[in-house]
């Protein structure tokens, strides 16, 4: 069974639906046996106490939700939790999917020359629509759900034992499925969804080698 540590803050609207939305993902996946998940949720994914949980365990693959800068993520009490420059070398031989603004730009690019085998993450500020009358029901958000279905897949294919590319191709084909789809939709919600899964899809990257699985 693979070893999965996942951050799950709540400190703010964009916070809690990242991380409701990556509970929808642990329920399907342990479901299945594949993965056991370790959460670092609410006021523990801070610096210390997240480092610690790395330390303690040889995990298979990270999975970060945050907020993010270019240089670095931040934890519940907006602070760093992983900064380039600083402890960047704690994802050394991982394969990590940082689900963030901006910080692939130049933390992945230093997490991967410290030896990361592979960062996912995004070169500009990752975007996303939702409802938050659907803030206890996620799955039924659907506004939120082209932009979560496409991002979610990464992990899931990683999980299920696709490579750092293949589960990124699958990921850009799910985008141009839900951009075809709403490009078809005549509802006011429609083009600016078309807009943010284009932008989503043009700033989403992968460092380091492609081939690595778990």
């Amino acid at each position: 069974m693979k070893k999965i540590i996942i951050s799950l803050p709540n400190h703010d609207d964009t916070t809690r639906y990242l991380s409701e939305q990556s509970k929808l993902l642990i329920r399907k996946i342990e479901e299945t046996g594949r993965a056991k998940f370790t959460p670092v949720e609410g006021d523990e994914f801070v610096k210390t106490i997240f480092e610690s949980r790395l330390k303690s365990t040889n995990f298979d693959f990270i999975f970060l939700n945050s907020h993010g800068l270019f240089d670095s993520i931040i934890g519940n009490d907006g602070n760093f939790v992983v900064k380039a420059g600083q402890n960047e070398a704690i994802f050394k031989e991982k394969i990590v999917y940082a689900r963030s603004c901006a910080c692939a730009s130049k933390l992945g690019k230093l997490a991967v020359e410290k030896g990361c085998t592979a960062f996912i993450g995004y070169n500009n500020f990752y975007m996303f629509l939702f409802d938050p009358n659907y803030m206890a029901k996620p799955e039924k958000d659907e506004l939120a759900r082209p932009f979560f279905e496409t991002t979610n897949l990464i992990p899931e294919s990683i999980i299920k034992g696709s490579s750092v590319g293949e589960a990124l191709e699958k990921s850009r084909n799910k985008y141009e499925k839900e951009i075809a789809r709403f490009e078809t939709q005549n509802t006011p919600e429609a083009p600016t969804i078309v807009a943010l899964l284009k932008y989503n899809l043009k700033i989403q990257t992968a460092l380091g080698n492609t081939n690595a699985k778990i």
